[in-house]
């Protein structure tokens, strides 16, 4: 679901700076998923979300990448971040001058404000049913720490009762706030910001051996 950003971005890298050569910048541009007509694929929620968690691990590596803004079609389908809707008035047919925003603009508008605001301190491992479904970015906020946590196929959901570590806020990157429900906050494959009253350092080893499992809520 995510491509494999982390492997081809350090293959590149392994390619680009060989020993002894100049280093070489990358330029990651166009990065995108497009919105399928077929019910059964892509939606543009799908796209929103791993916009966002692109971003969120490229950045692990430093790299900010150019996005596709507009594309020509005028339903909310293929890549871009908004579209222009066609408006048919007999015998003419006109685009319209204003744009319609997907589900993706705002969630990338979301998602580089916490990047702007946060500095990347580590990638936690941490439990689930299904070895490496939920991915688990720290960061540090101040004084305070943020962990961006998502997981895939299947939806899921974490505690964080057993670490000692307060929650002070949840919410994904359209900004809904996700609420605790029995100790447990529901997890999926857009990505979820918890607001953590610790540092990354105590929060980076409290998760890694104590943050319940991501499951299907059993």
């Amino acid at each position: 679901e995510d491509a494999e950003i982390r492997t081809y971005v350090q293959e590149l890298r392994e390619a680009l700076n060989t020993p002894g050569a100049a280093q070489k910048t990358i330029l990651l541009s166009d990065l995108d998923w497009a919105v399928e007509k077929d019910q059964s694929g892509l939606t543009a929620f799908d796209q929103a979300a791993y916009l966002s968690r692109s971003a969120f691990m490229l950045d692990e590596v430093g790299i900010r990448p150019l996005l596709a803004m507009r594309n020509d079609d005028s339903v909310r389908l293929g890549l871009g971040l908004l579209h222009r809707r066609r408006v048919v008035a007999p015998p003419m047919t006109e685009m319209a001058q204003s744009h319609d925003f997907k589900p993706a603009w705002w969630a990338m508008v979301q998602t580089r404000r916490w990047l702007d605001e946060m500095k990347f301190a580590g990638a936690i491992e941490i439990q689930d049913v299904v070895p490496q479904r939920t991915t688990c970015l720290l960061y540090s906020r101040g004084e305070k720490c943020a962990a961006v946590l998502w997981r895939n196929d299947d939806l899921g959901a974490v505690s964080f009762a057993r670490t000692g570590i307060a929650v002070e806020s949840a919410q994904d990157v359209l900004a809904t706030p996700v609420s605790e429900n029995g100790g447990w906050y529901t997890v999926g494959r857009m990505p979820t910001i918890f607001t953590l009253n610790a540092s990354a350092a105590k929060a980076a080893n409290e998760l890694r051996r104590k943050i319940g499992r991501a499951s299907g809520r059993a």
